[in-house]
């Protein structure tokens, strides 16, 4: 077997190793003898081959039970303790470093839970434990192998057919080329061939190398990105790994419909989409049922936005655009104009309330809440109706000062804010009132979306008070509540009085000393 490791410089075929010997035995019952005997003998390093499972082979050949179980349960319960410090970590802890915590108080929920952290940490395990198994596998079994030099044997091809092979190492302690050779001969092998490979099969390629510094280069990319946006200020905008979110292809508020072939997607050329008729939100049945609170007019009576639907219904049955699309020509923009604005007019003179709904005046039945009512009309006054009107109703708020002086300046077509206290504001009823805020009318926008109704009440209720102020009479504010004018108590204001009057004796005394 000399021969087989000596460089043939002949035919200048490359070196081989001599790697161990490969036994043919001739049935299974042969093959787990032959296994017993090289067990006792005292080999260790073999390998048994069969086309099909054999009874007995694991305990003649001496396979001990495998580790893997107890790798795979060191490392779940490993997993376990990781999951649970993660999430303690992340939602408790707090610090100044590379990784900090993110302690946020969330609807009062505590911070560390543990039947809420189960969850996550159960996929924890699951996953390490995974990973565990398939890749210890492969390392307990000395996977993967890019070549077996058995495959070189032409005679380990009946491995799938009919043949049964032991395969002793040369690595093995009890090893013996000659020696191992006459055993395997003695305990009833029919073949013995010797196994050698090339060197070059044995050692790992060179681009395994670089493959494994290039996949340990990338793993150093994430750690760096993260200390990078951890410590250092980026000017530029954050960096959309898949922008469809942020940039969808869609329609803005009172938008043309888009173009869709010959035509619009919509026939109304409106992007936008309104209600289906008689459809009602979840939470909102009140709207429709208490007309009175909501809309500000009469039972029985139909709303204003009810008679807005129905202008809008026979503008689409006679066949006019409800508006006009901005890719028509200037003059079809201008024929369809006047059909437009018509279909567009709803501002109906309603059965409106007269007197605040029934659950308004429950609130004012009582002092404490009549003044908490007033209380919260004036705040919200103050917050969404004061920027124009003003805080005293005279329409001289700031934004509409403001408005005015660009007016001026850049031609703007600002519409002045009304005064309060107009007689014509003053003679409204108060369902009027509360329809103008929420729906609008004229320059006013609404604010249906912004207020509750019942802050449009309580506005209401602050704007009637703040009228009064005005038109009523002293008589009118009860004895308790009235309030001493400030010329009378200003301690300033009496001192300088005092003073005057002082002067005014000392010029008497004065003129009366004069001879006459």
């Amino acid at each position: 077997m000399a021969e087989t490791n000596e460089t043939n410089e002949t035919t200048g075929e490359p070196e081989e190793e001599f790697l161990g010997l490969l036994a043919r035995f001739e049935d299974p019952d042969a093959l787990v003898e032959g296994c017993d005997q090289a067990r006792r003998a005292g080999y260790t390093k073999m390998d048994a081959f069969s086309p099909f499972p054999v009874h007995g082979i694991d305990d003649a050949i001496g396979i001990q039970r495998t580790k893997l179980p107890v790798l795979v349960f060191c490392v779940g319960m490993t997993a376990c303790g990781l999951g649970l410090f993660l999430q303690w970590y992340t939602n408790t802890f707090h610090h100044d470093c590379v990784f900090p915590g993110y302690d946020f108080l969330i609807s009062g929920k505590a911070m560390f839970s543990l039947p809420a952290n189960i969850p996550v940490t159960f996929e924890v395990i699951v996953l390490l434990s995974a990973f565990t198994a398939f890749f210890g596998m492969w390392a307990l079994n000395g996977l993967p192998k890019l070549s077996n030099p058995l495959f070189r044997n032409p005679e380990f091809r009946r491995s799938t057919s009919d043949g049964f092979f032991l395969y002793i190492e040369k690595e093995d302690g009890s090893f013996s080329q000659s020696g191992t050779r006459d055993e395997l001969m003695e305990w009833g092998a029919e073949a013995v061939d010797p196994i050698s490979a090339p060197e070059e099969e044995l050692q790992v390629p060179g681009y395994f190398k670089l493959v494994g510094l290039i996949v340990a280069s990338l793993l150093l990319v994430p750690p760096v990105v993260i200390f990078r946006a951890q410590f250092t200020k980026n000017p530029l905008p954050r960096m959309h790994v898949n922008p469809d979110m942020d940039r969808q292809h869609r329609s803005e508020s009172q938008d043309a419909s888009p173009a869709m072939g010959d035509g619009t997607l919509f026939a109304d050329d409106r992007a936008m989409r309104i209600d289906p008729v008689g459809t009602i939100a979840r939470g909102e049945l009140g709207l429709v049922t208490d007309v009175e609170f909501h809309d500000g007019v009469k039972k029985g009576t139909p709303t204003r936005s009810a008679m807005a639907e129905r202008t809008v219904e026979k503008t689409v049955e006679a066949g006019r655009p409800l508006l006009v699309s901005r890719r028509q020509d200037d003059a079809a923009a201008d024929e369809s104009k006047p059909a437009a604005d018509d279909s567009a007019k709803v501002d109906p003179e309603l059965d409106w309330l007269v007197d605040y709904p029934e659950q308004i005046r429950k609130k004012l039945e009582t002092e404490e809440a009549g003044l908490a009512l007033y209380a919260r009309g004036k705040r919200q006054f103050d917050v969404y109706c004061s920027v124009c009107h003003g805080y005293a109703g005279y329409g001289d708020g700031l934004v509409s000062k403001r408005a005015l002086a660009l007016n001026l300046q850049q031609k703007a077509e600002w519409i002045a804010a009304k005064s309060l206290h107009d007689p014509q504001v003053i003679k409204q009823p108060v369902g009027r009132i509360f329809d103008t805020i929420s729906n609008g009318r004229g320059g006013m926008g609404p604010y249906r979306s912004q207020i509750t109704a019942e802050d449009r009440w309580a506005i209401i209720f602050f704007v009637r008070a703040l009228q009064a102020t005005r038109d009523g009479e002293k008589s009118d504010v009860p004895e308790d509540a009235r309030v001493v004018a400030w010329d009378q108590v200003n301690p300033l204001q009496d001192e300088a009085a005092a003073g005057s009057d002082a002067g005014k004796e000392d010029d008497k005394k004065e003129d009366d000393s004069k001879p006459e």
